[in-house]
Formats: C-alpha cells, structure tokens, sequence
C-alpha cells in the first residue's frame, strides 16, 4: 500500500496516462480521413497478361463489352508494381468498374470523389482518345456518363478535357510518359457538377495539387447526362484509337472512390494509420507497464 502512496510513482503513472491519452488524440483525430476511401482496385492480385475485364477488385466488378484490351501489366516506370494497361485499339471498347459495396455509392443529392493514377503515353507514337467517367448505369455501352473527362492526343501533344455540359473542353496539356493523380469532385445532383484536380512527381507544371480549369475560366463543369440515381461505378472507354502503334497505350492504377464527400488527400497514404501516431501509442503502454512492474 505505501508503494500506491509514492508521490513519485503517482507522477509516473499521471505522465503515462497524459501520454496515452495523446496517443489515442492522435489516431482519434486521424481515423475519420483514413476510413473514407474505399479501394476499387490496384491489380496487384492479378497476374502479367490478366484481362481486368471479368475479374473482381477489392470493391469493384469489372465488365465490358469484350472489345477493350485492358490488361494487368508492369508499371513501365516501377517494375515492381502492377498497373492496367488500356491498349489504343481502334473503335470503341467499353469498362466499367461496378462499385461491389452499396456504401460506395453516390447518392442523388449528395458529394463523393473518385480518385486514380493514370500514366500518359508518347503523343508523337499515335493518337489516344480515351473516356473516364462516374455513371448511374451498370451497363452503359455510350457516352453518356455524369460527370467525366478524356484523355487525348491531338497534334501529337497530350491534353486532357473535361465533358463541360454538351461538349469537350481543355483544361490541361501533359508531359509524356507521366504519372498523374486525379481526383474527380462530383455533386450527384440533378442538374449536376463536378471540378477535377491533378497532381504529379514529375511533371513540374502539376508538383502541387492543382484544380484544372478551361480558357474562361470554368473550374466547376456541368454533367453530361443528369438524372436522380446514384452513381453506382467508375467508367472506362477507348474512342477511335490508332491501333498497333508503340507507347500509344494509357496505365491507370490505385483506383478509389469515396462516398462521403469531397476528398483531396491521397488515398494510399491517408488509409492507413501514420506509423508516429501508432509508435506513440504503444511506446506509452510499454513505458507505462514496464516502470510499473519495476515498482
């Protein structure tokens, strides 16, 4: 009983606990970013030479239309990781990424995000023309998503646009053979709007994250299509590409989506717990124990 009474081991177990209580602040306070995204898919359990059509990632079934070569590949610039690889066939061929969980949807009325890497081509290889939208049919084969952009390469220069309503518009020309962060803001109203942000490593004009907008400038673009449905997946479609021609292939990887609103932090770092946060915690529970059992 006189070791409970010690004014020193009342002050070490006062400390310990201030410490503890950090700890749990600290993971507390970072849970609710990390838990909102949901990953789609990243293809790490497929296999070189895998069709992405016909499988199912970790929150999304992959169909199609059978026309969209669309394999799991290695990463041309980390030959450790596995990304999918849409080849530039000619005509149109047709994916779609069905979100697998209900609570991955974005229902009418309200804000979700959708987050992929994507890797340019060589413009100078040949011409791309490439869809990615969020739709609120499960089997669409045309165009008519809700809020989306494309890839292209007109003049032999990569450029991105945004489908603004009834027609295209630029918001971005690219470097070569990068890698890129999209994240694509949607506000599944009816009528409805969406605003795009690209990030990149390596291309200096995009080192921070930046919001893309068109020459009037417009940073928040209007729906294709409107209606009071959820979007229930991600959409991906090949347009009149040249088919058979060296490096005129896109790569997308790291696919996310979240539900609840709009979200600008990178999936893969915000999903999992920040190890500093976790260190603390268990430093102060060993401290805490350790010096107790040394009393």
């Amino acid at each position: 009983m006189r070791g409970r009474n010690n004014p020193k081991w009342i002050s070490l177990a006062k400390r310990s606990i201030m410490s503890l209580a950090a700890a749990f602040a600290l993971v507390a306070s970072s849970s609710p970013v990390q838990a909102q995204w949901s990953l789609l898919d990243d293809f790490q359990n497929l296999t070189v030479g895998d069709f992405v059509e016909g499988t199912t990632g970790p929150g999304a079934l992959w169909t199609g239309d059978g026309s969209s070569i669309n394999t799991a590949q290695l990463d041309p610039s980390d030959s450790s990781n596995l990304a999918m690889r849409v080849s530039g066939t000619p005509g149109n061929g047709v994916l779609r990424a069905q979100f697998s969980n209900a609570s991955d949807q974005i229902a009418a009325g309200t804000t979700g995000t959708l987050y992929y890497r994507f890797r340019t081509p060589v413009a100078a290889n040949g011409t791309t023309d490439h869809v990615v939208g969020l739709i609120d049919d499960p089997a669409l084969t045309n165009f008519n998503f809700k809020s989306g952009l494309r890839n292209t390469v007109p003049a032999g220069v990569n450029n991105m646009d945004v489908r603004n309503g009834g027609s295209y518009e630029s918001v971005a020309g690219l470097a070569d053979d990068t890698w890129y962060s999209l994240w694509m803001v949607s506000d599944n109203l009816n009528p409805g709007t969406f605003e795009v942000y690209l990030q990149s490593n390596t291309d200096p004009t995009f080192a921070t994250q930046t919001q893309l907008a068109t020459a009037t400038p417009e940073t928040v673009f209007d729906y294709r299509v409107n209606s009071a449905l959820p979007l229930i997946g991600a959409y991906f479609r090949n347009a009149n590409n040249t088919g058979g021609v060296a490096g005129n292939d896109l790569y997308f990887d790291d696919i996310y989506v979240d539900s609840s609103g709009s979200n600008l932090t990178i999936p893969s770092a915000s999903a999992i717990p920040e190890p500093t946060s976790v260190g603390l915690l268990l430093s102060g529970l060993g401290v805490f124990f350790a010096r107790r059992r040394r009393r």
